[in-house]
C-alpha cells in the first residue's frame, strides 16, 4: 500500500503576495491566492504556476508582479543660493509696562464636600452576575467550537480536491507523453 504524502495548502491574499520561485524542496505545495480565487502549485523544479491556466490548456505562468525595485538615482549638484527675502530685519522688542490681572491662588480654595457614593452591590447580585457571564461565556465557547470544526471539515475536503486534481494532472501529463 503505498503511504499518503501530506499536502501543504497555503492562503495568500492575493496573486501579488505569492512567491515566484520556491526551490524544489516545496514541490507538491498548492497555494490559493484569495482575492482572485486562483490555485498555485510548486513544480519539482520550485516555480510557482496557476493550476487554473494548467488545466485550461493555457500556458501557465508565475505570478504577476507590479513592477521591480529600481537602482537609487546618484544626488543631483547642490543648487544656486536664492534671493534674499523682501523687507528689513527687525529687532528684538522690550518687555511690556502693562501689568496683567494677577493670577489665582489654586491652593487655598477649598470647595464643599462631594454627595456620597452609592452603596455597592451585594454579594448575591456579583455572584448571580458572574454565573450569568459564566453561562454566556460557556455558550459562545460552544459556538466557536461548532464553527472551528466546520472549518476542519472544509479543509480536509479541499485536501480531497486538490488530490483529485493532482491525478487528473498526471493522467493529463501520462496522455501527453504518450503522444
Amino acid at each position: 500500500m503505498a503511504s499518503a504524502k501530506r499536502v501543504k495548502l497555503h492562503y495568500a491574499l492575493c496573486e501579488s503576495a505569492l512567491p515566484e520561485n520556491m526551490g524544489a524542496d516545496h514541490f507538491g505545495e498548492f497555494y490559493i491566492a484569495k482575492a482572485e480565487q486562483s490555485v498555485w502549485f510548486v513544480a519539482k523544479n520550485g516555480t510557482v504556476v496557476s493550476l487554473c491556466d494548467f488545466l485550461l490548456n493555457a500556458e501557465p505562468v508565475a505570478p504577476p508582479r507590479h513592477g521591480r525595485d529600481g537602482k537609487d538615482a546618484e544626488p543631483a549638484p547642490k543648487g544656486e543660493r536664492g534671493p534674499a527675502g523682501i523687507g528689513r530685519d527687525g529687532r528684538d522688542g522690550e518687555d511690556s509696562k502693562i501689568p496683567g490681572p494677577p493670577g489665582r491662588d489654586g491652593f487655598s480654595i477649598v470647595g464643599p464636600a462631594g454627595r456620597d457614593g452609592r452603596d455597592a452591590p451585594s454579594i448575591d447580585e456579583l455572584l448571580a452576575a458572574s454565573r450569568h457571564d459564566m453561562a454566556r461565556l460557556r455558550a459562545e465557547y460552544a459556538e466557536i467550537k461548532l464553527m472551528l470544526q466546520g472549518f476542519c471539515d472544509i479543509n480536509k475536503k479541499a485536501g480531497d480536491y486538490i488530490t483529485w486534481l493532482k491525478e487528473r494532472a498526471a493522467r493529463r501529463a501520462a496522455v501527453a507523453e504518450g503522444k
